[in-house]
């Protein structure tokens, strides 16, 4: 079995390479940037490009070291080639997105064949979550795509009967790439699972000795010192507070937010497999892998890496779903290897009464929804009128997923099956996707800040008040300096520092600010608005607000 039936191993490659880039660019630019993720970044590489100040990333003025330049880079190539948009920027995760589809066929046709590689392409492509996250302007899709690469790389050049040092030099390239994406991680990852993996194995003479440890070292220094030392120049401290505050506290301290318990990403990874999680054949015969193939099997290397990666950040304090998506490349192949095993085997057992129960439950589940829309509504508030659409939508999904699984299990026809599954999980998240932008209204100042900027005259002042972090994109939007009031949130430990002193001022120059003789508006909680003395807000009058925001001039 090469290739599936009938189909030519060019058009697999296109199949997939359609599939993933008709999903991943599907009304990309649409939605708005959503606060605080996307504006921070959009913000930091619109700065980059209007100062020129290609070395230390900005956010109102302000470094910005919190992560490293790479991604910043990128955003700002795409803001250079394509103009200032949420198209432009968000077209940078999801080349990288895609990309890591690509490596991911690759690399499970190198370890085991066409049809494997075709369906691993298939289920990544579809898989909600990766979607969903490389369609969002944050570091993760491509600093998965660089360590899924050095794993890859890793296990091709010093795992297999022969050594190529091509290989090798990729697996540094890509770790160092991974390091200047997002810090420290991008060396950690790594060594935690490869050392788990040489253990179970027992390989450590013979990798060890394929590891080309000094040339691996300079091309990891090439790639990574010159802006590490260059940004160390600019900020003598900015080492130790990179390395200790914002990676080794962050994963023992249990002061910073999303803080969750250590089974978290257990309880959570199911959801982000479904629907391949509701069919137990194939996890049985991942198990089996694992359990009939020697230490040295494929099979277990995609294993022990995915387990390394879930335990690595099952042992941080603070934990992000964002953090699981390096692993989905990873079950991506695996289930298709399970799944294409299932299909070449001869099915002689019926389905399961488990199986029937299940999916019988689902269409009573998606049948009421689409019968009884009112019930839902009332059990769950945020179903508003402009949600039930999407939520039809997704019970409709349900309720064909649910009917023709029973169909295809009790036929036990498992090509359909899959096939079907594909479907529909394309169509799910471009569901998902117009979701997202129909829910955006609360998390973005793009509104606001274009009522500003048709009615905004020179020499007018902007300000933000206190945190910003709810209002990064505002800057981006309104083409227009801004300055903060009292300088809160994430950008506070930088209060002291010459770039935030000339790009903030205190509460108390702002409200003297208030009665001088210039035009000044303001973005501000409409919940920090209502607490302000009243006296100062006779003084100013409200421009333009929305549920959570106001803008008021003086």
């Amino acid at each position: 079995m090469n290739r599936p039936a009938s189909l030519k191993y060019g058009t697999c490659v296109w199949i997939v390479l359609v599939l993933a880039v008709s999903l991943f660019f599907f009304r990309l630019g649409d939605r708005s940037f959503r606060n605080p993720d996307e504006g921070r970044y959009a913000g930091i590489a619109r700065e980059m490009v209007e100062s020129h100040q290609w070395v230390e990333p900005r956010l109102y003025g302000i470094a910005y070291l919190s992560k490293p330049i790479l991604f910043h880079w990128l955003v700002a190539l795409s803001f250079v080639c394509f103009g200032f948009s949420e198209w432009a920027a968000r077209f940078v995760p999801a080349c990288f997105g895609i990309a890591g589809i690509g490596m991911a066929f690759w690399f499970c046709r190198k370890i085991f064949d066409e049809s494997t590689a075709f369906w691993a392409g298939l289920l990544l492509a579809t898989n909600l979550w990766y979607l969903e996250v490389g369609r969002y302007l944050v570091i993760d899709a491509v600093f998965s795509f660089f360590l899924t690469a050095a794993f890859y790389f890793f296990y091709l050049g010093c795992c297999r009967q022969e050594e190529d040092r091509r290989y090798v030099y990729g697996f540094y390239a890509s770790v160092a790439l991974s390091v200047l994406a997002k810090g420290l991680a991008g060396v950690v990852i790594p060594g935690f699972c490869l050392f788990l993996y040489l253990t179970v194995s027992g390989q450590w003479r013979k990798i060890f000795g394929r590891l080309r440890l000094v040339e691996g070292l300079l091309i990891f220094s090439v790639i990574t010192v010159p802006w590490f030392a260059a940004i160390s120049l600019r900020e003598p401290g900015f080492l130790s507070s990179f390395f200790l505050h914002e990676h080794f506290s962050r994963f023992v301290s249990a002061t910073y937010e999303h803080q969750e318990p250590w089974y978290y990403y257990l309880l959570i990874l199911p959801a982000l497999l479904l629907p391949w999680t509701i069919f137990f054949r194939p996890w049985k015969k991942i198990i089996l892998f694992f359990k009939n193939n020697s230490l040295k099997s494929e099979a277990l290397y995609l294993g022990i890496v995915l387990a390394g990666i879930v335990v690595f950040y099952s042992l941080s304090r603070s934990k992000l779903l964002t953090y699981m998506l390096p692993v989905i490349p990873f079950f991506a192949i695996l289930l298709a290897k399970a799944w294409r095993e299932w299909e070449a085997e001869e099915i002689t057992q019926p389905c399961s009464k488990f199986s029937l129960i299940l999916f019988a439950t689902f269409i009573l589940i998606a049948g009421s929804a689409l019968g009884f829309p009112g019930m839902w509504q009332q059990a769950f508030k945020k179903l508003t009128p402009d949600l039930m659409i999407y939520f039809r939508g997704a019970a409709v999904c349900l309720l064909l997923m649910s009917a023709v699984s029973l169909f295809f299990l009790i036929k036990r026809r498992v090509v359909p099956l899959f096939y079907s599954l594909i479907a529909v999980s394309a169509v799910f998240s471009m569901l998902a996707a117009c979701v997202m932008e129909s829910q955006n209204f609360n998390y973005t100042t793009k509104p606001l800040a274009q009522a500003l900027k048709s009615e905004i005259k020179a020499g007018d002042s902007v300000f933000i008040y206190d945190d910003p972090g709810v209002f990064y994109d505002f800057k981006f939007y309104l083409g227009w300096p801004v300055k903060l009031v009292g300088l809160e949130g994430e950008l506070k430990k930088r209060k002291g520092h010459p770039d935030a002193l000339s790009n903030t001022v205190t509460r108390e120059e702002f409200f003297a600010l208030l009665h001088g003789s210039g035009k000044v508006y303001c973005l501000i909680r409409k919940s920090d608005f209502q607490g302000m003395d009243a006296e100062i807000r006779d003084h100013v009058k409200i421009f333009k607000e929305d549920k959570r925001k106001v803008i008021f001039e003086s």
